[in-house]
């Protein structure tokens, strides 16, 4: 997360939470989306995305990415001022126009004034 070298991570509310992700697909990729996922407690929740092509999101590399071109993508993603002080888990990943699966990982944070 940008600004942040150490977790849990600290999600302001009422801000954008800011990240680039450096990644080397290991599969075709003409498009690619963005899906987020949010562990509450004992439970994962689909965290709302718009649904759009993150190729162009891509501050390096292009679409179509071939397997082993590097890459790098810059997300935002807003923490609204209505969500609750919480401790989270949060999974971010990447998939192809196929629904395959192209990078991801997960991180802990907390949601902050």
């Amino acid at each position: 997360m940008m600004g942040q070298e150490t977790m849990p991570y600290k999600f302001k509310r009422g801000q954008k939470t800011q990240a680039e992700v450096d990644f080397v697909p290991g599969v075709y990729c003409n498009e690619l989306r963005m899906k987020i996922r949010v562990k509450l407690t004992t439970n994962w929740f689909d965290y709302p995305v718009e649904e759009k092509n993150m190729c162009n999101d891509l501050i390096k590399g292009s679409c179509p990415l071939k397997p082993g071109d590097k890459a790098t993508f810059r997300m935002e993603m807003p923490v609204h001022k209505k969500y609750p002080k919480l401790n989270l888990r949060v999974e971010i990943k990447l998939v192809n126009e196929s629904d395959v699966p192209v990078c991801g990982f997960q991180i802990s944070g907390k949601t902050v004034d």
